[in-house]
């Protein structure tokens, strides 16, 4: 009796399995864990595709925040399987993170933010760039800066905002950028090292934050923004920045790392929900919102970079759900013909 209890017992399981694994292969997905540093905070990455080369960024440290100073690592992969490292950075006295690739044309940069704390409160921002030349490399970092907007005083030392992403249109460099007491405003730049203030004065309720801006292929500027207070918001500018008008929310609060990429009629955004790294999309004529997928993600996570080639989503992000201590980085190939809009 026991014997056929436990033989039904293990078909019972077995066919859950399957169930679980069908579904899962529903969506061809392929998830490859790049770094595996146990104890490790590996974090904040981006992704790009260059020169017939793929680029990952990424941050290392001990703690996600208020740690030992990250350093910034990129690595490169002909394939996206086999990666090596080919560049870091280091400096001394500051914590450097959120590693973020720009392209202007012909030309590929990264910039990288570094903060330094004392104690707990905020002492200093300051903001790189270094830019990769064919057959050398990458080079070393140069100094960004931000215009002071006026009225605005701050404490700290060095940039008043934070630069999230930057991206170029028609020769000129854009960036939402974030700072203290709900500080959020827009930039300009056409050396890609001095950013101006665009005096950006549309009061948005709920803390702005990370902010990542694209440019669709008739110049019409969409932006997906974090609100630490509130759910995330969507908006689109028809003059380069001059004004913005918001639009849509994704109903996620404190959606964390935002990136999205252009597919079809809308929107493919990815982010952190509820500790796990999702894939939404938001169908730019209908005003819609929904969620697609889940990657395999918990715990600290998401901040992923999204390329995408041939109908084939390729997404960069950090995870600790395998992870005993500390963050891993991963790298998902997701065919988005097996996903339902």
């Amino acid at each position: 009796m026991k014997l056929k209890l436990l033989n039904f017992l293990f078909i019972l399981i077995f066919c859950f399995s399957c169930t679980a694994q069908d579904e899962d292969d529903s969506t061809k997905v392929i998830t490859k864990r790049i770094t595996n540093n146990q104890g490790l905070s590996n974090a904040f990455t981006d992704l790009v595709f260059f020169d017939n080369n793929w680029f990952l960024s990424f941050r290392e440290s001990d703690k996600h925040a208020l740690g030992r100073d990250g350093i910034v690592k990129i690595l490169s992969s002909p394939d996206g399987a086999k990666w090596n490292l080919v560049k870091e950075y280091q400096v001394d006295n500051l914590d450097l993170r959120d590693a973020m690739f720009a392209v202007n044309g012909n030309k590929l940069m990264t910039y990288v933010h570094g903060s330094r704390y004392d104690g707990t409160t905020l002492a200093v921002f300051k903001d790189f760039k270094s830019d990769y030349v064919k057959g050398q490399g990458w080079n070393n970092l140069q100094a960004v800066v931000l215009d002071k907007r006026k009225g605005y005083t701050s404490k700290i030392e060095g940039n008043q905002a934070w630069p999230w992403k930057i991206t170029w249109y028609k020769g000129s460099a854009y960036s939402f950028a974030y700072g203290k007491d709900g500080f959020f405003d827009f930039y300009r730049s056409t050396d890609a090292l001095n950013f101006q203030n665009m005096f950006f004065d549309q009061t948005i309720k709920g803390i702005p934050t990370e902010a990542t801006l694209k440019v669709d292929d008739k110049g019409v500027f969409y932006v997906v923004s974090r609100r630490d207070g509130g759910s995330a918001i969507i908006g689109k500018s028809t003059n380069s920045g001059a004004t913005f008008e918001w639009f849509g929310e994704i109903p996620i609060y404190s959606f964390g790392g935002p990136d999205f990429v252009f597919y079809k009629d809308g929107l493919l955004i990815s982010g952190r929900e509820d500790h796990k790294v999702i894939l939404g999309y938001y169908n730019l004529k209908t005003n819609q919102y929904k969620k697609v997928y889940t990657l395999k993600s918990g715990g600290d996570c998401s901040y992923p970079g999204m390329v995408l080639r041939d109908n084939t989503l390729w997404m960069s992000y950090y995870s600790g759900h395998e992870n005993q201590a500390g963050t891993s980085i991963y790298l998902s190939q997701i065919d988005l013909s097996t996903l339902t809009f």
